[in-house]
């Protein structure tokens, strides 16, 4: 008999215990759900067009699509760009609706050498709370000719130690005949600056109009 009653208490005490456990897991999981409904939704930004590179001093085109959460409404949405570039058109609007997408172009300035950056911060609400979040757009300034150094005698002052005639006086010395002069070194028999020192003098092609 003592043998039966131990054996019920095992079996009640492992069904309470088994039934602790299950409405543990129960409410964590409730907890779980409770958490992912309340928490906000994020967008996400797809940079869809952007130039190789910028000319120089010219403009270029930006555009940015925004994917809306695939839970809930995005309200109050807001765009700011800075730096190099401005926003054109925002084809967001206020609100975006959930699972669904729309477009931002932007313009791209090329103010600044090497590379020019644009900075865009969004702010929108989401769930009831406010969200920030900012994404940064490179592109590489073009500058026409600024690697292409020349020289500007290539056939007798390409060397350190080529000189090249200064003998016409019609011309600056950008613009002499590229003759070599030998007479470097014997003083008194050749008049002043009458040789140029040719590797001093390089040039670099633009592309722009004088």
């Amino acid at each position: 008999m003592v043998k039966v009653q131990f054996g019920l208490v095992s079996v009640l005490l492992a069904f309470f215990l088994t039934g602790c456990f299950i409405d543990s897991r129960i409410i964590a999981i409730a907890d779980a759900q409770k958490d992912s409904s309340s928490s906000p939704s994020e967008i996400s930004v797809e940079v869809k067009t952007l130039p190789a590179s910028i000319t120089y001093l010219e403009s270029g085109a930006v555009t940015l699509v925004i994917a809306g959460a695939q839970s809930a409404d995005i309200s109050d949405f807001q765009v700011l760009a800075t730096d190099s570039c401005q926003m054109i058109t925002n084809g967001c609007g206020d609100t975006i609706a959930a699972s669904s997408n729309c477009s931002i172009q932007l313009r791209f300035d090329g103010d600044k050498l090497n590379s020019v950056q644009c900075n865009v911060n969004f702010s929108y609400r989401s769930k009831g709370q406010t969200i920030e979040k900012a994404v940064v757009v490179q592109s590489p300034v073009n500058v026409p000719g600024v690697t292409s150094v020349q020289k500007v005698y290539p056939l007798n002052g390409a060397n350190w130690n080529d000189y090249v005639l200064n003998n016409n006086s019609s011309k600056d010395i950008w613009h002499q005949g590229d003759s070599a002069c030998t007479l470097v070194g014997m003083p008194g028999t050749v008049p002043r600056n009458y040789c140029l020192h040719g590797a001093e003098h390089l040039k670099i092609a633009t592309g722009l109009d004088a």
